[in-house]
């Protein structure tokens, strides 16, 4: 006879011990969803022996799209009681991104109906993020202020006026690093234009006359010339009367 799954959820995390636990710091949040089911037959029978398991997670009751899928592989059951764990890093970013979410198992390549929605224990899942200081609000704000970060992640102020945060204190100097390697030389840059030829300057003012030389020494006497040509002779004159 087909067997037929009614659903009992007994434990699905223990992330919520965590965050109630402080002597659990430091402890690791485990992926594994543990589930516990009671599998009986068409007539009420508890199911014994093994089953195949499929387990699908959707975003609709009815059809939709499957969003996470895990072969669990062969599962014995005894008097009725189906136990397995579940669940990986995918399935938690499943539930932390999709708040409607349906949990479908396949037993023997029969899938079951209805699906199972998942609800606000699956979603403990989330408190692995807090655990570690990694939250994912989408945005923050504070009773009786309001908000302080917008869901686009700007610091928007208290009440959301604008005014500045903290600021944080000023860390140490680090360390000085290495020198770095030398740089290439540069290219020789183009030769510039030659400069136009300025104006000619005004002409300086005539100087002061010299003082005058002294005197030469007297030159040396010269030849005598040579003597002239003797003159023509004159006319006689006419004779005179008596």
């Amino acid at each position: 006879m087909r067997p037929t799954l009614r659903l009992t959820w007994l434990t699905l995390l223990f992330a919520c011990s965590v965050l109630l636990s402080p002597s659990l710091a430091g402890a690791d949040v485990t992926p594994l969803i543990g589930y516990h089911g009671h599998l009986g037959s068409s007539d009420g029978q508890p199911f014994e022996g093994d089953v195949d398991v499929q387990i699908k997670v959707f975003d609709a009751l009815v059809d939709g799209a499957a969003l996470w899928e895990q072969d669990a592989g062969t599962v014995s059951v005894t008097a009725g009681i189906l136990q397995l764990n579940f669940g990986d890093a995918d399935l938690t970013e499943v539930l932390t991104t999709n708040p409607d979410a349906w949990l479908e198992f396949t037993l023997d390549g029969e899938a079951l109906a209805p699906r199972q929605k998942l609800t606000s224990v699956p979603f403990a899942l989330q408190a692995a993020d807090v655990w570690d200081c990694d939250i994912h609000p989408r945005s923050v704000s504070i009773a009786g202020v309001g908000e302080v970060i917008n869901s686009s992640g700007e610091w928007v102020g208290v009440g959301g006026i604008g005014t500045t945060g903290p600021a944080g204190e000023t860390g140490p100097n680090g360390a000085t690093g290495a020198d770095g390697l030398d740089g290439i030389d540069g290219l020789d840059g183009v030769d510039g234009l030659d400069g136009v030829a300025g104006p000619t300057g005004a002409s300086g003012a005539d100087g002061a006359d010299g003082a005058t030389g002294a005197v030469g020494p007297t030159g040396a006497t010269g030849n005598a010339g040579l003597a002239g040509i003797d003159g023509a002779t004159g006319a006689t004159g006419a004779a005179g009367s008596d």
